[in-house]
């Protein structure tokens, strides 16, 4: 299924156009979209994003803003959740080209380190270029087991959360399996952020260490010392310099 596309609720878009008391012309009017184009949102049919943005400023009010949130099948979001973990374990560092056009322009991603006090020591990544180095760093330091385990999702009014079991390898030593819980926060139907939370002290503590690794990538990227480099796709120097020098005031910060 394409994943820039979602599946209406009917119903809601129905209640909308009557409680304006506009016909099906009125709204496709007001839309720039036909008849036929609005009995099918009417019908729970699929729309493209755009499309439905664009439904919804139709509807949208100086004193109340419609967003597509109000008419769109909540079903959809954790599919787009489903298809963010699948792309990563089906396409590695190529998983962005596959998922940028679900991301917000502000997504960020947050890594959760959990301390021995319990505190939170947070890693955030911003916009798709972070993204790319966030993923060189992990694939590049780290071996996993091709896909996740027993995935379960839970819903909210905003948010998705996917909790599942995953093996992981660092510098050749096995870690205990352990449990992963991504939170997953939409804007418009699109991620505007994930939340990331390891539920164990060990691989907490080796996370911790992600700005690290992810300037290290960098500069093994710029010398060109990375082995297995068929392995990891293609390289992204000119993100990796203007990562490196926000890492190091990350972490001089700390």
């Amino acid at each position: 299924m394409n994943r820039c596309v979602v599946r209406t609720d009917g119903l809601a878009i129905r209640n909308l156009r009557n409680a304006r008391g506009w016909t099906q012309r009125d709204l496709a009017r007001r839309a720039g979209y036909t008849e036929r184009l609005i009995r099918k949102a009417e019908s729970g049919g699929a729309l493209s994003i755009q499309t439905a943005m664009d439904i919804a400023e139709a509807f949208s009010q100086e004193r109340h803003k419609v967003t597509i949130d109000e008419f769109v099948s909540t079903k959809d979001r954790m599919g787009t959740a489903h298809h963010f973990l699948q792309s990563f374990s089906r396409h590695g560092l190529e998983m962005v080209e596959h998922v940028e056009q679900e991301l917000t322009q502000n997504f960020s991603m947050r890594i959760a380190m959990l301390r021995r006090s319990n505190s939170l020591l947070p890693g955030e990544w911003f916009g798709l270029s972070e993204l790319h180095i966030l993923l060189d760093a992990i694939v590049l330091n780290f071996s996993m087991d091709k896909g996740v385990m027993n995935t379960v999702y839970t819903e909210g009014p905003e948010f998705v959360s996917a909790r599942y079991h995953q093996k992981l390898w660092f510098a050749g030593q096995a870690l205990e399996p352990f449990w992963v819980n991504l939170h997953f926060h939409f804007k418009s139907h699109k991620i505007e952020s994930i939340e990331v939370e390891y539920d164990t002290f060990e691989v907490s503590r080796i996370f911790s260490n992600i700005h690290r690794l992810a300037e290290s990538t960098c500069l093994l990227r710029n010398t060109g010392d990375i082995r297995n480099t068929n392995d990891l796709g293609n390289s992204n120097h000119t993100v990796c310099e203007s990562r490196e020098m926000s890492t190091r005031a990350t972490i001089n910060a700390r």
